[in-house]
């Protein structure tokens, strides 16, 4: 029977993504997880690198390295070597990411002495947030000054820079970095981050940043933006995000069911044709949505809603 290894950034055994990718993968095989458990930074350090590096010596042959959960997990795979792997270990990896990787990267580099990228599946989560800005200002009628819709991201992430890059050339400056432990995660910390004393009472909306970490903790996240900012309008990154104030959320990102599925079908391929040969990263067709969530409450109607400040900071 086959073997996989899947290394994450957060947990994945056991979710709704996992099982979305078992039923891609549509045969009988053994599932090893390596699961950095939330605990990386943007060099592909903490505990996933320490997972990715249990994975080489892993006692029973290992016939594909599938990563999940962004570019960090993928580059963490991308810096093993081929030789560390036991006798009849796997010639390459597949992933699944937001975001293309950076320059000169292990992952760009492909460096023919690391074990091969053999392709996947690129979601491009984090180009899309002036859509989900113009998304924001379409469906809400206090959103009206694009220059203060705030992002709120992720510095641990390896998109971050690019992401804040893009930000500021089509949207503004507006950006504030999550203060969330990751190793000794306390939901309370989101409590902080959404405060008036972190993101002002004059800002109009917050868009949340596709980092893996953010996605892994969707549910404490939506909750703590419902709970202290109930007014604010925030637009989601991806499908998992159940905004807990319908008429104060949207979401535009990935369909990640067919994502997903669609990595599964090529892990079933690569087990099937051989793990030798790159075949390439795919755009699902399906991948980049519009979901409106209750928002028809919230729509402009061409009179501005008034806005009430509290002058209440955390």
């Amino acid at each position: 029977m086959a073997l996989i290894a899947v290394l994450s950034s957060t947990t994945f055994e056991g979710t709704q993504l996992d099982t979305w990718f078992k039923s891609g993968l549509g045969r009988t095989t053994t599932v090893k997880y390596f699961d950095g458990a939330g605990d990386y930074k943007e060099d592909s350090s903490g505990k996933l690198k320490d997972e990715a590096e249990k994975i080489p010596p892993y006692a029973t042959k290992v016939d594909l390295v599938v990563t999940v959960g962004g570019l960090v997990a993928a580059e963490a795979a991308a810096k093993l070597k081929k030789n560390t792997f036991v006798s009849g270990a796997p010639q390459g990896f597949l992933s699944i990411f937001g975001a293309m990787p950076k320059k000169n990267s292990e992952l760009s580099t492909k460096n023919p002495n690391n074990i091969l990228f053999l392709g996947g599946i690129c979601l491009e989560t984090p180009n899309h947030n002036p859509e989900r800005v113009a998304a924001l200002m379409k469906n809400f009628a206090s959103v009206t000054d694009l220059t203060k819709i705030w992002l709120y991201y992720n510095d641990n992430s390896h998109m971050h820079e690019d992401e804040i890059d893009e930000w500021k050339f089509y949207v503004g400056d507006k950006i504030l970095p999550s203060s969330v432990d990751q190793t000794g995660f306390d939901k309370t910390q989101f409590d902080d981050d959404f405060a008036t004393s972190s993101i002002p009472s004059d800002a109009q909306a917050v868009v949340v940043s596709a980092d893996p970490f953010f996605g892994s903790k969707a549910s404490d996240l939506v909750s703590s933006a419902a709970s202290v900012r109930p007014s604010l309008p925030f637009c989601y990154p991806i499908d998992l995000y159940k905004p807990a104030r319908p008429a104060k959320a949207v979401v535009y990102g990935p369909k990640l069911k067919d994502a997903f599925e669609a990595l599964g079908a090529k892990a079933q391929s690569c087990l099937t044709n051989g793990t030798s040969t790159f075949i390439g990263v795919e755009r699902p067709a399906s991948s980049q949505i519009l979901v409106i969530t209750g928002a028809a409450a919230g729509k402009k109607t061409g009179k501005k809603s008034s806005k009430k400040k509290t002058g209440k900071n955390k």
